[in-house]
């Protein structure tokens, strides 16, 4: 449990490794892997090296080591937040990780939860203009009784002029 961090630093550099495709060598604390290849790989995107094509790392998180991890290793951040005054104050220290790894905090994709009800539809551009490009709505957190119920009111509410 105490280096349960840097097994999972760990873990993504050999996952991307084998998610390249070519014959993987890696050594370490946690795993020993050696002319191990793995199939089937992720489909490469058009212009992209394969060792660049691989599955999105997601990293989620908004305390102690997160922010080195997602600048170093990810490809998205999901900080644990609901509304936008809650992400405000950690994105100066996303971004001051970013610049210590000397990654463009523009590059990682930010995701994240907004619960209609505690904010309405203001929040949205305050999430955008915080970099924000994916809002998950937890449907447990809307109006009705079922979960079509909730989802058709939140559509008719909140995206029937999109």
């Amino acid at each position: 449990w105490a280096r349960r961090g840097a097994r999972f630093d760990d873990y993504v550099v050999a996952m991307r490794k084998m998610w390249a495709g070519d014959v993987v060598e890696h050594q370490s604390d946690f795993i020993s892997w050696s002319g191990f290849q793995s199939y089937p790989v992720p489909l490469q995107k058009a212009g992209v090296p394969p060792q660049d094509s691989s599955i999105p790392i997601i990293v989620g998180g908004d305390k102690g080591k997160v922010f080195r991890r997602v600048a170093r290793l990810a490809d998205g951040w999901y900080p644990a937040t609901v509304v936008p005054e809650y992400l405000e104050p950690l994105i100066p220290q996303f971004e001051e990780a970013c610049s210590e790894e000397g990654r463009d905090p523009k590059s990682i994709e930010i995701t994240s939860m907004w619960i209609p009800a505690m904010t309405g539809p203001d929040a949205i551009k305050k999430y955008e203009d915080l970099g924000v490009s994916r809002l998950v709505v937890p449907t447990q957190a809307l109006e009705g009784s079922t979960s079509a119920e909730k989802v058709d009111r939140f559509v008719d509410a909140f995206m029937s002029n999109a």
